[in-house]
């Protein structure tokens, strides 16, 4: 059995840890800070900046957030100090066992929030977007996925987060073949990208007839969610340009430009109008394209229909041509519809009834 004085070394230690911790994460300064925010709050007038008043909230939550859980941790240290003191006055065989399991209240307390300390990426405190892919192996790897996306469920759930479903599309037998979730709490993003990759499992499959083992794996792809205060950089080096054209009667051309960063797996969608000029023989564009910064799509490649702008998307595939124009000017810049819907006029595929 442990003694009161091995107990109050651990203590000891852990008390030096906590006064670290302390000055780390600037304690004072941020009862400071959130008094200055509360007063803010309270001024005329906060509430009709909406995009203020919330990076404010923001502000206030994640640093009470953070004072909450210093101050619980001063609490189990206080009480684990003073039954060691009482264990001192009046020693109590029967209090030991109480005495040590407060100890490593704080020990565990200690390690979590010295963890919160390493947490200082740019989107570590930012909610986690969790995106599962089930790999190669049919069923098998669709059981493992839904068993990944469960124990993520769960996890966030004992760590006081909440957790919204963003995306589900069923297995074939069991499990699941992808799915979207959302984790909202501090530090998700921080305490989970390392869980980015791909995940293995060896087991005995309860789908195999035969009883064989079978390796199965699927994929987790960990992101930070992001506000619309983010710049985008687009180096011109980095575009390459291509172009769809139509190869029906009349040689019509679709309102597609396509404008692909060929670094970094992003896409950018640009609308435009070309045409063939007999005069000089060349290619030219009708208007200038759309390509603005903040467009991005994740999920788009050359050779599929489903095109999207920050205005929207659109499934390309076995439109007309009516229809067609009708759902690119849709998703198009605002500042640019009313050129398109002209040039689509002349090519007589746009009628004024449309809706955009």
């Amino acid at each position: 059995m442990i003694t009161t004085d091995e107990l109050k070394v651990q203590l000891a230690d852990y008390g030096t840890a906590v006064k670290d911790l302390e000055e780390a994460l600037a304690i004072d300064a941020s009862r400071k800070r959130v008094q200055e925010l509360e007063h803010t709050m309270s001024r005329p007038g906060f509430y009709d900046d909406a995009e203020l008043s919330k990076k404010v909230f923001d502000e206030v939550g994640d640093l009470k957030g953070k004072l909450n859980r210093f101050e619980k941790l001063q609490g189990l240290y206080d009480d684990a100090e003073t039954m060691l003191v009482m264990l001192d006055e009046e020693y109590d065989p029967d209090m030991v066992p109480e005495a040590e399991e407060a100890v490593n209240a704080v020990g565990k307390a200690v390690d979590e929030l010295q963890l919160m300390t390493m947490l200082n990426g740019e989107y570590d405190h930012s909610n986690a977007i969790l995106t599962f892919h089930a790999g190669t192996g049919g069923t098998e790897a669709q059981d493992w996925a839904e068993m990944l996306y469960r124990m993520y469920n769960k996890w966030a759930q004992a760590h006081g987060m909440t957790v919204e479903v963003l995306d589900y599309q069923d297995g074939d037998e069991a499990g699941m073949k992808s799915a979207s979730m959302m984790v909202k709490g501090a530090n998700a993003y921080g305490l989970l990208k390392s869980e980015n990759g791909v995940h293995r499992l060896v087991r005995v499959s309860p789908f195999d007839a035969n009883a064989r083992r079978q390796t199965s794996f699927a994929s987790l792809e960990v992101m930070p969610e992001l506000d619309n205060t983010i710049q985008v950089d687009i180096r011109p080096e980095d575009i390459e340009m291509q172009v769809f054209r139509s190869s029906g009667a009349g040689g019509q051309q679709d309102f597609v430009m396509g404008a692909y960063l060929s670094k970094g797996g992003k896409s950018f969608i640009c609308l435009s109008s070309t045409f063939f000029n007999k005069k000089t023989g060349q290619l030219e564009s009708r208007i200038r394209p759309t390509l603005e910064n903040g467009s991005i799509v994740t999920d788009t490649r050359a050779n599929v229909h489903y095109l999207c702008t920050e205005y929207g998307c659109v499934n390309l595939k076995g439109l007309t041509s009516w229809e067609k124009a009708e759902a690119l000017i849709s998703v198009a810049h605002p500042d640019f519809r009313e050129e398109l819907i002209r040039e689509a006029e002349k090519l007589h595929i746009w009628r004024r009834s449309n809706k955009i």
